[in-house]
């Protein structure tokens, strides 16, 4: 993260976009800081909008991460993957992710994915789920590999009060 610089520059930008007494204003403050913190955005040169957002979700959820010490997690083992119900699975790697990562980003704005690893010599497979705050999916041409995506939506995150506590729509 960046100690909340970006989170609290981000967030003044917002409230002065939104805020419909003053007229318009460049994001030069906003912009400045970004370039400082990556280099790679510090020019004038056209950036990948989807490698811009990537980063700034991603120090956004540092900048406001409620985990300050963050404990070292153990991975799931393969042999209790292969033998647990796969949405018990996605709950623990979920539930183990959010002991090192609690913030309004990780609580609306990120997920995890299944990835399904199959090794061609001896076909041993390994599943696993990855946490993403970006889904880049590759659209493959008749040639290419064949790949399955079903997307599952949780009604409510795991312990997210601001989903919890938020009125229902009927």
């Amino acid at each position: 993260g960046t100690g909340g610089k970006l989170l609290e520059e981000f967030a003044e930008l917002l409230r002065f976009m939104w805020n419909a007494k003053y007229g318009e204003r460049s994001p030069g403050r906003f912009r400045s800081l970004l370039g400082k913190l990556n280099p790679q955005f510090s020019g004038a040169d056209q950036q990948d909008a989807q490698e811009f957002l990537s980063f700034l979700l991603d120090v956004l959820h540092e900048d406001c991460n409620r985990v300050r010490k963050k404990p070292y997690v153990e991975a799931l083992e393969d042999e209790w993957v292969e033998k647990t119900d796969l949405s018990r699975v996605g709950e623990e790697a979920w539930r183990r992710f959010l002991r090192r990562n609690r913030s309004m980003m990780a609580d609306v704005a990120m997920g995890q994915v299944l990835n399904t690893v199959t090794c061609p010599v001896c076909s041993f497979t390994s599943r696993n789920f990855d946490p993403f705050n970006l889904l880049s999916i590759p659209i493959p041409t008749v040639a290419e590999v064949v790949f399955q995506c079903t997307v599952f939506r949780r009604a409510t995150p795991l312990n997210c009060p601001w989903v919890l506590n938020r009125p229902r729509k009927n």
